[in-house]
């Protein structure tokens, strides 16, 4: 008979091996939805225990777990490496995006200053 424990884990790394493959593929479509099943299989995986399952069996699935959850980290932290690239380079395109002529009070060119710049970072 299968523990309700080891149901739970087996639950957990499961939406963690979707994850880390859509992470991998940095398909953030992917991602999102999972975030939602990923909270739940913590919360069921985290109320139940291991008491009265096979030493084996539970090391094997918290290894697993663990394994698991490094390389999500290790993949979410490239995510969002690769989305502050993009809004970076987003945002020097606004900057660089040329304005039409502006008339000054006196029917002349008015002089343009440079605008200010916004630096987006991706490290905490």
């Amino acid at each position: 008979m299968i523990d309700k424990w080891e149901l739970a884990a087996e639950a957990f790394a499961n939406v963690l091996v979707r994850e880390n493959a859509a992470l991998a593929a940095l398909d953030m479509a992917r991602v999102v939805p999972l975030l939602e099943e990923k909270a739940e299989r913590v919360a069921a995986f985290e109320a139940l225990s291991p008491a009265g399952m096979a030493r084996p069996v539970a090391v094997e699935l918290l290894t697993r777990i663990s394994t698991l959850a490094a390389e999500n980290r290790r993949l979410l932290d490239r995510a969002i490496t690769a989305q502050g690239r993009v809004l970076g380079v987003m945002a020097g395109v606004v900057r660089q995006r040329p304005k039409a002529p502006r008339y000054g009070a006196r029917g002349g060119l008015r002089a343009e200053r440079a605008p200010l710049t916004l630096t987006l970072s991706s490290q905490a």
